[in-house]
């Protein structure tokens, strides 16, 4: 945050990636982002912002796991391979993150997306999201079941 803070003299609108999390806990370093930011550094998490009569949705938009079809497999890839599942922690033991509390998180951004999607606005609409919504354009540098991550 003190790098956003002092880099950017215009209003920021930081969206969260898995990174932000790493050696904390998911909810309270959200928590202490929002409090560490300056005025013109907004931290938004499945919120929307009105800028310059553009509507901001944003959201972090954990994974599903669903996007090669075979949920199960992408979620053991994803455990295995993914350093979010060793250092970022959850709930109140603290105990290690778990792919299905991505999902629960993902369904809750979707589903926030979406009915924020069908409210009408008189003006653009930008998602900015960390997680890429589809696959598209995803390169091919990883297994296909971690691309799903």
């Amino acid at each position: 945050m003190k790098w956003a803070n002092d880099t950017f003299h215009c209003p920021v609108i930081y969206a969260c990636g898995n990174h932000e999390f790493y050696g904390g806990h998911i909810d309270h370093t959200l928590r202490k982002m929002k409090e560490a930011a300056a005025p013109h550094v907004h931290v938004l998490e499945n919120e929307v912002m009105i800028l310059n009569q553009a509507r901001f949705l944003v959201t972090t938009a954990w994974t599903d796991y669903s996007a090669t079809g075979e949920v199960n497999a992408a979620k053991r890839v994803a455990w295995v391979w993914m350093n979010d599942f060793t250092v970022i922690r959850t709930d109140e033991r603290y105990r290690r993150l778990r792919p299905d509390d991505l999902i629960a998180r993902s369904e809750v951004a979707y589903a926030w997306l979406t009915q924020e999607l069908d409210k009408p606005f008189d003006g653009k609409t930008v998602v900015v999201s960390h997680h890429a919504p589809v696959l598209d354009h995803v390169g091919d540098d990883f297994a296909a079941h971690l691309i799903a991550a």
